[in-house]
């Protein structure tokens, strides 16, 4: 009776595997062998080589570019960028929004406010959430509070890809009465943009042309060139470009300390052909037209909330914001 089995060696999903071969007497005992038959690597092992006789030859993968490292992302080992290392095409900045007053760590991002009372500050509601910057829009009937890039900073073209990550929510609802509305993502000014890829929490469906005709408490995903816009809601059902089905986004008021109902939101644009949507790690719209590009058509990133009925001051908690751009070819001196 032949007997064989197979032996992993190494780390993480299947990195070498030795194949052993022998043989069983008809009582079950072992009597010849093992033998070793074959020895092979997986696709997701970061090595390469193997056979099934004779001497054998296994090493790293070699294909990673100047640079790039093996890393380990929890399923494969694969060609990774290391952040922010020059040689690196891997550039990513986050903003955990440390310190107090006039003095909260913002990095590229530049704040703006309109209207009485609108502004900033560090917020201490958040058990665990160090740095929770609360942005204030005022009491003015249009004010407004937001962090923001230079508005032509991104041209979406000069990229691989360009990421941005933002974590948040509000502590209050957008009413008709009290009405508001958050943008995240990329952007330039206005509730409407004339260029740009962001989320937008709009129930009163102030911005022009927008989806969200039943004033629905959710997110819809936008994508602005030169003021023509392509805009889906997110609601589950509304199918978006590339055939796409949305996923639902909730918007909902942070109720307390915990921080119930903060939300993860990010959107991925590859170069400028395809903007990806995700919420709370699940993509949830893609869009694939009207995606700006060029010198001409560019946008900044940040986050602004920005009222447009009643007086009574509203607010947007931000956690943190990331922002990340892939170079299509590697920096040298």
């Amino acid at each position: 009776m032949s007997y064989s089995r197979t032996k992993k060696i190494g780390f993480g999903a299947g990195v070498a595997a030795i194949v052993f071969v022998g043989f069983l007497a008809t009582s079950g005992q072992y009597i010849q062998g093992p033998s070793i038959t074959a020895i092979t690597t997986s696709a997701s092992s970061g090595l390469t080589g193997g056979c099934t006789s004779g001497a054998c030859a296994i090493t790293m993968l070699a294909t990673c570019e100047v640079g790039e490292r093996l890393g380990w992302d929890g399923s494969a080992w694969a060609c990774r960028q290391p952040l922010n290392d020059y040689r690196s095409k891997r550039v990513e900045w986050n903003a955990e929004f440390l310190g107090g007053g006039s003095n909260i760590d913002t990095g590229p991002l530049a704040l703006a406010t309109g209207g009485a009372g609108a502004g900033t500050a560090i917020t201490s509601t958040f058990t665990g959430r160090p740095g929770v910057v609360e942005m204030v829009a005022g009491s003015t009937t249009t004010g407004l509070s937001q962090y923001l890039t230079g508005n032509a900073a991104i041209n979406f073209g000069d990229y691989t890809a360009t990421t941005v990550e933002w974590t948040g929510g509000v502590p209050i609802l957008s009413t008709a009465i009290e009405e508001y509305s958050v943008a995240i993502g990329f952007f330039d000014s206005g509730v409407d943009m004339a260029d740009g890829c962001y989320f937008l929490y709009d129930r009163g469906n102030v911005a022009s042309t927008g989806p969200n005709t039943g004033n629905a408490e959710k997110l819809s995903c936008w994508c602005a060139s030169n003021s023509t816009r392509t805009k889906y809601l997110m609601d589950g059902s509304t199918v978006s470009d590339g055939t796409f089905t949305t996923v639902n986004a909730p918007v909902a008021a942070i109720p307390n300390v915990a921080g119930a109902n903060i939300m993860t939101l990010r959107i991925v644009v590859t170069g400028s052909t395809r903007a990806e949507f995700y919420y709370n790690g699940t993509k949830s719209c893609e869009i694939t037209s009207n995606i700006p590009t060029g010198s001409s058509r560019v946008s900044g990133a940040g986050f602004r909330i920005t009222k447009s009925a009643g007086t009574t001051s509203r607010s947007l908690y931000v956690d943190r914001f990331r922002l990340a751009f892939d170079l299509t070819t590697a920096r040298s001196p």
